[in-house]
Formats: C-alpha cells, structure tokens, sequence
C-alpha cells in the first residue's frame, strides 16, 4: 500500500491517518476502481464562502495473489468538491498507463529482484515521453481538422544530469521541486511532463505571443530554484529553453521534438 507524500509522523495525526487509510483501501478493495470523496476540515470558518473542501484521490495500482497497492493522495483543495466523475476516458487512461509501468516493479521487488541501483526513473522517463509524443499526435490531428496551432517548448537544465550521477536523490529533489513549480504556472489547458534527466516538456495551445511570456517566466523560477541552491554552482546549473510551433516545419511528434531539441 503506497502512502501520499508528507505522511504525518506525530501523534494523533499519524494514527488517524492509518485509520483513514484502512478504510480508504478496503473501499478501493471491494470494487477495485478509482473514486475520489470530499470533507471540510474541521477548523472550516463558518463565514467563509464557499467553504474549502478537501478531497482525496484513491487508485487501485497493482493487485496479484500475494501483493496489493493502492495509490491514495490526501489535501487536495480544488474549486469544488471532487467525486468519481471527475475521471474521464482521458483520465482513467493516464492512470492505467502508470499502473502499467509500475507493475513490473512491484514484481520484481516481490520476487527480491530489486536492488537499490535498479531503482531508477529509466522507465518512469520512457513513459513520459511516449505519452508526450501521443498528446502531440493528438493535438497534430486536431489543428489539422479544426485549423489552429499549437506550440512544443523545451525546458533543458543545464548541470543537472551531471547531478544525477554524483547524488542521485539530491537530482530527484531537485526534479521535484521544479516540477511543482512549474505545474503551478502553466495552464490547465497546457501539459506538462519530465521527458529525459536534464529535460521539461509544456505542450500549450495558447497564442505564440503567450508563449514568449510563458518562456521567460518558467525561466526565471527555474533560475531562482537553481539560485537559492547554496551548493549548485550557477556557472554550471542553469536553465536553457526553445520552442517550435504547429503547423511550421515539422510535420510528426518526434520531428517537432527534434526541431525544438536543434534550437537548445
């Protein structure tokens, strides 16, 4: 059973929360299907309108004879209150997709095939970018049918690979960090995804005068991140980024990529 992130350590919360997700797994269990619930929180202040709500997230992962996971994610605050239908074909798709990837893990961490140098985010990576290449085939045979465009903007981080190689969780703090950053200033409309180790991808189908904005901005928070890393050299961890628009002169996903890749 997989636990959401920032799990409480302190008494009461801690027990509470197992509690919760006892239930929360047995509920997922009975119909193995995703299902989202809402509560407010009971310090809610009655003059407050609307009320915030929080919502939890519940996906089955992975289930054979001898191993069950669950993905669960607490605290989410959205407009309004989340219930199952908020998973649409597009939705429930994505999820299976990381079903898909993460199930090979689970066996081979069941069956002690798994040591800590094989557990890395090789396969996490070649997923992404496949499922980025599918979004912009999608978005291709879209501006085809309905003429308009889109645009493909590459976010390279320069010092990160090398990162990687010398403290592998300090680059996947790094990843996380930048990655909620960023989802928090990109659209909901644009999709955003960590397709290589040094390498963001934001898929937008805003204005090319927005997209120039939207360069300029995620570059500065990502100099900013870089920056306020004492012991990141600034000379050698950087952001570089590019983009390419469609229709212009690539005509697949992977071509696109390549153009956008070419301008680094």
């Amino acid at each position: 059973m997989l636990r959401y992130y920032q799990f409480p350590k302190e008494e009461p919360e801690k027990t509470m929360r197992i509690e919760n997700d006892s239930e929360l797994f047995e509920q997922v269990m009975s119909k193995w299907e995703v299902g989202a619930l809402s509560f407010l929180s009971e310090d809610i202040d009655l003059y407050e309108k609307p009320p915030p709500y929080n919502s939890i997230i519940m996906y089955p992962l992975f289930r054979s004879e001898d191993l069950v996971s669950v993905y669960i994610g607490y605290n989410k605050v959205p407009s309004t209150p989340l219930d199952a239908s908020i998973f649409g074909e597009h939705e429930i798709d994505l999820l299976n997709k990381v079903s898909d990837l993460l199930a090979p893990l689970f066996l081979r961490k069941r069956e002690g095939k798994l040591d800590e140098g094989q557990w890395t985010f090789e396969d996490l990576l070649k997923s992404n970018q496949r499922i980025l290449l599918e979004h912009i085939g999608d978005e291709i045979e879209r501006a085809k049918r309905y003429h308009h465009g889109f645009t493909l903007t590459l976010f390279k981080i320069n010092g990160l690979e090398d990162l990687f190689k010398r403290d592998y969780q300090e680059g996947l703090n790094l990843v996380n960090e930048l990655s909620l950053g960023i989802r928090k200033k990109v659209r909901k409309t644009d999709y955003f995804s960590w397709i290589e180790t040094d390498l963001f991808g934001v898929l937008s189908l805003e204005s090319y005068q927005r997209i120039e904005f939207l360069e300029n901005r995620l570059n500065e928070f990502i100099a900013d991140v870089l920056k306020n890393k004492e012991l990141l050299d600034p000379n050698e961890f950087y952001p570089t980024s590019s983009y390419a628009l469609f229709p212009g002169s690539s005509d697949t996903p992977g071509e696109l990529i390549n153009e956008v890749k070419a301008k680094l």
